[in-house]
């Protein structure tokens, strides 16, 4: 599962980082910016949901 998640991150990444540097105003590239920043925490929440780790006792 940690490779599928890898390859859509990184897939994300590659994506956002095309329209961040295509954009040609700065108020846009900061949307796109703030856009991938949710797509991440949103991927990396979903997969904290959907697959929690074990916990941790000392």
């Amino acid at each position: 599962m940690i490779d599928i998640v890898s390859i859509i991150l990184i897939t994300v990444l590659l994506v956002s980082w095309g329209f961040i540097v295509n954009s040609h105003s700065l108020r846009k590239k900061w949307i796109y910016v703030l856009i991938t920043f949710v797509m991440f925490w949103g991927i990396v929440e979903l997969i904290d949901y959907l697959a929690p780790s074990s916990p941790h006792y000392e």
